[in-house]
């Protein structure tokens, strides 16, 4: 059974840490996740949904772009802004944790913490940041949900 799935939605007028100001980043508080299966599984994460503003493929986003990338990490501690990584990007696509991928090995995180084969009975958390776009020329609202899902151990 894998059974770990969640979607976190953010909005970028107030409800995710309040970021309300154009050109604003911020890193959400970590959501927990727990391997309630019998075997080791691999987190993949997503930006599934999006309204008004494109996913940026630039750095920073662009007039009506929006980015927002993910690090598993300890529990107890809130990556900063510098922690993260280009290669820790959400983008509509799945994208399967790896050993590099929404992992930040050259800093703090552990080889244990990552979102790779995680046992049984075992927590993992996701910090997510998001980075607003230097402008919009559309609603100055825009929902985003992220998606967390697990599959077999890789």
């Amino acid at each position: 059974v894998i059974s770990p799935s969640a979607q976190t939605s953010f909005i970028s007028s107030g409800t995710m840490n309040q970021v309300s100001t154009i050109t604003a980043v911020e890193v959400t508080p970590g959501i927990t996740y727990r391997n309630v299966g019998a075997i080791p599984i691999t987190y993949v994460v997503s930006i599934p949904t999006f309204t008004v503003w494109q996913i940026a493929t630039s750095t920073p986003p662009g007039p009506n772009q929006f980015r927002i990338s993910g690090l598993w990490a300890d529990p107890d501690l809130i990556p900063g802004v510098g922690k993260f990584q280009s290669d820790d990007y959400l983008t509509a696509t799945p994208q399967t944790s790896t050993a590099v991928k929404f992992y930040n090995n050259a800093n703090w995180s552990s080889a244990t913490k990552g979102g790779l084969n995680v046992p049984p009975g075992e927590d993992r958390t996701i910090y997510f940041m998001y980075e607003a776009p230097s402008s919009t020329t559309t609603s100055p609202n825009a929902s985003v949900t992220v998606s967390v899902t697990a599959i077999a151990g890789q």
